[in-house]
């Protein structure tokens, strides 16, 4: 069987059962983790404009938008609630595969499943067969779609990620299956040209992928048909986006090796690529190293750390969390512990811009080789007034093979979410997130969503 063939068979006949129980905890876990990042993200800027866009087209429709007491149209929901999610660069993401299940797979499940009053047994299957598929699809294209092509990994792989997700969620057939993907595969989009300016842009990426999954699965089931080798044909996602895929990576264990366990939790609402940074730094801090001690921050990093996150004066937010100098300061300077005080108003602090100033970024590519420390390893040296300090920025809390614990995920939900629901909403999400499988209709709690 071809690869998409292969890929489908699994998708449609895979039973909730047979999940292991380490994976249902590990997908409620990012379940209640992304809808952290939505409950921060629907706050930004970037997201109230696509919400008020929404809002003005006067689409009608049961589904939830996130931090808004209106509803609209499934594919809508899912296009304003994937852009909060990816609203804040606080989602989680497969990092080797540039996969971003949280901001196409969590929205498009939750619309759908509202829309349709799933129960949530069937959005658990769903969320774990979209991240899998997701995550396999990332890894055979690899890192290449952005690093090589200049393609956004959240923008070209999101959609096939999100039509998964929708279609287990309202249970496709193989053919209806097919169809959507050979359909979401065509939406892959999304350009890396907002990197340097810190455009909006890259919001929109996460929302688009979100909603174009939903709008092909609903085509699918109308008949609306698509390519059947959508993936691995002469001309299909592939031989489009990757240097050099791997098709194999989709295929390869499937039900018995997740690849899903592989991603990135943040702790921090910045770039992947310093998340490790940052947390040394927090914990410098805590041990005593004060801002006004520091001289120089020296970091020792992959070949990506310079070309894309060396800036010292960013002009937006979005610039500043992808700016290894600016996150520096924050992290000595502002306050970590709560996200909602990260916000443009610091990008003209004297401060900040003063110690981002001493922040230095060399190249060292033989030395962070492998994949995982080319996207997120470095090693730090902060020298202050009383001595240097080093550390190795790998492992940190939240990196592959370091999970974070549903204890430091619930904190990171209570904080984004607390101001945006209150405390008894709040309590709410992450009982019924906890107890998912029992659910008779996930409506109710996504309805928790639309805030105070």
């Amino acid at each position: 069987m071809s690869v998409t063939t292969t890929l489908v068979q699994w998708l449609t006949s895979f039973r909730l059962e047979d999940l292991p129980p380490w994976v249902v905890g590990m997908v409620k876990g990012y379940l209640l983790d992304a809808l952290a990042c939505a409950c921060i993200g629907s706050g930004q800027p970037w997201t109230q404009k696509v919400a008020q866009m929404v809002r003005g087209m006067g689409a009608q429709g049961p589904c939830t938008v996130v931090g808004f007491p209106w509803t609209t149209a499934p594919s809508l929901s899912a296009l304003v609630n994937g852009c909060a999610v990816g609203g804040f660069e606080f989602d989680h993401a497969l990092g080797e595969g540039s996969a971003h299940p949280s901001s196409a797979v969590v929205p498009a499940v939750l619309a759908i499943g509202q829309a349709q009053h799933i129960s949530g047994a069937r959005a658990l299957l769903a969320l774990a067969l979209g991240y899998e598929a997701h995550c396999r699809i990332g890894l055979a294209v690899g890192r290449g779609v952005e690093d090589e092509r200049g393609f956004h990994g959240p923008g070209t792989n999101g959609p096939l990620g999100s039509a998964v997700g929708a279609g287990v969620a309202i249970g496709l057939s193989p053919q209806q299956m097919t169809w959507a993907l050979g359909n979401a595969g065509s939406h892959g989009a999304g350009l890396m040209a907002f990197a340097q300016e810190g455009a909006m842009t890259k919001r929109l990426h996460h929302g688009r992928s979100a909603q174009a999954g939903v709008e092909c699965v609903l085509l699918a089931r109308e008949g609306f048909t698509g390519p059947s080798q959508v993936l691995e044909g002469p001309q299909g996602f592939f031989h489009a986006f990757s240097p050099s895929p791997r098709p194999e990576q989709v295929t390869e264990g499937l039900g018995t090796v997740w690849r899903l366990q592989g991603i990135l939790v943040k702790r921090w609402p910045c770039h992947a690529s310093m998340q490790g940074v940052v947390e040394g730094l927090v914990r410098l801090r805590k041990e005593g190293v004060k801002a006004r001690q520091v001289e120089r921050i020296r970091v020792v990093g992959p070949p990506r750390l310079l070309h894309r996150h060396a800036q010292q004066t960013p002009q937006t937010l979005l610039a500043a969390q992808e700016s290894l100098p600016f996150c520096c300061a924050w992290a000595l300077l502002g306050d970590p512990e709560d996200p909602w005080s990260l916000s443009d108003a610091l990008l003209n602090d004297p401060a900040y811009l003063a110690l981002a100033q001493r922040v230095e970024i060399e190249v060292d590519a033989q030395a962070f080789a492998s994949p995982s420390a080319a996207f997120m390893g470095a090693q730090v040296t902060v020298e202050t007034t009383t001595g240097r300090r080093h550390f190795n920025a790998w492992p940190f809390p939240g990196a592959p093979g370091h999970p974070l614990p549903w204890e430091g995920i619930l904190r990171k939900f209570l904080a984004c979410a607390g101001p945006l629901l209150g405390k008894e909403a709040s309590q709410k999400v992450v009982e019924q997130v906890a107890r998912l499988e029992a659910l008779e209709d996930v409506a109710p709690l996504v309805g928790l969503l639309a805030g105070r």
